[in-house]
């Protein structure tokens, strides 16, 4: 009887650690996914307020001149490109490719991290 007792126990406890096993692994692919979609939504945020400091430049014309900043880290993620060409702005990151619409193809310059200076000089938008 006693022998039955510990099986059953070692049983139990057996599919008690599988059951938290399983449960953990769960919880971190579901971690990782949520974090993936806000990284996601960052990156989305900072394509669509470069874009507008770029269609801001042309909109108002010559003479607008306006810093902005661009974090260098976004929700974790610090390995991300922004380039400026064909009326888009897009950004690369390891996780894919974002891209938003500007009004101009005349941009001179390019958008990094930390201060930028964008300028609109008869015309042509310069971003240092």
């Amino acid at each position: 009887m006693k022998g039955q007792m510990t099986i059953e126990f070692m049983v139990l406890l057996s599919v008690l650690i599988v059951m938290f096993t399983l449960f953990i692994f769960g919880e971190m692919s579901l971690r990782e996914r949520s974090f993936n979609i806000k990284a996601d939504e960052e990156i989305e945020k900072l394509c669509e307020r470069t874009a507008f400091e770029i269609n801001s430049a042309v909109r108002f014309g010559d003479s607008y001149r306006r810093s902005f900043y661009i974090e260098e880290t976004l929700f974790g993620v610090s390995n991300f490109d922004i380039v400026v060409s064909d009326y888009a702005v897009f950004i690369d990151w390891d996780h894919g490719s974002k891209a938003c619409i500007i009004s101009t193809k005349n941009i001179t310059g390019e958008i990094k991290t930390g201060w930028n200076l964008i300028e609109n000089i008869n015309g042509v938008v310069y971003v240092t």
